[in-house]
């Protein structure tokens, strides 16, 4: 099965007299080469962190608030196929689930390992070490996006802890067609072997 990646979290519109939209027509307009042009599943929440249902894009009328006026919130996409496999990294495994959880911050990779991933992936895939997608698990997870990369906390679980997980990030083309010669044969031979894995 083919792991699903995440996008970075959009926040293009800014609560505004009218109200907040962050539509999926607009965003693609603006960012076409940063989220599919199908994706699967949306997920919406407010700049502060309260969740939203939402699959087309978020549309909050001021008119039609009762009590207050609409948020600010931000937007992310779930796709699959090739726009999550045309440049991405190799699988990175830097923390493990003892202690508080499992970390795989871009941050932290970004600084062990400078030259594989690009400053601002378009994408994130999370799976466990032995390959099952992070979604089929039954883990909640506190960060799971391209902005921060992951976040599975114990404490989260109940009575269990997190699974071990890896990640791996979607970059944009021109970060795969920019390297050096001697690290794109590295590159092209890490992905094989990856995808050979």
């Amino acid at each position: 099965f083919k792991v699903p990646c995440k996008t970075a979290w959009f926040d293009e519109g800014d609560v505004s007299r009218d109200g907040e939209s962050e539509l999926l027509t607009d965003l693609r307009r603006k960012h076409r080469t940063r989220i599919c042009s199908d994706p699967v599943a949306m997920e919406a929440e407010t700049v502060s962190g309260i969740k939203y249902s939402a699959s087309e894009g978020l549309l909050c009328l001021n008119s039609e608030q009762t009590w207050r006026q609409c948020e600010d919130y931000k937007v992310m996409f779930t796709c699959t196929g090739q726009f999550c496999s045309e440049c991405r990294t190799r699988w990175f495994d830097h923390d493990d689930p003892t202690g508080n959880g499992d970390y795989e911050v871009l941050s932290d990779l970004l600084t062990m390992y400078p030259r594989e991933i690009c400053p601002q992936p378009i994408a994130i895939e999370v799976q466990t070490v032995s390959g099952e997608p992070a979604s089929s698990t039954s883990d909640t997870f506190l960060n799971y996006d391209a902005t921060y990369g992951f976040a599975c906390v114990n404490a989260d679980q109940g009575s269990r802890i997190c699974e071990d997980y890896r990640v791996r990030f979607t970059c944009p083309k021109e970060f795969c067609q920019g390297m050096l010669p001697g690290l794109v044969f590295l590159w092209n031979s890490l992905i094989c072997k990856e995808l050979v894995s």
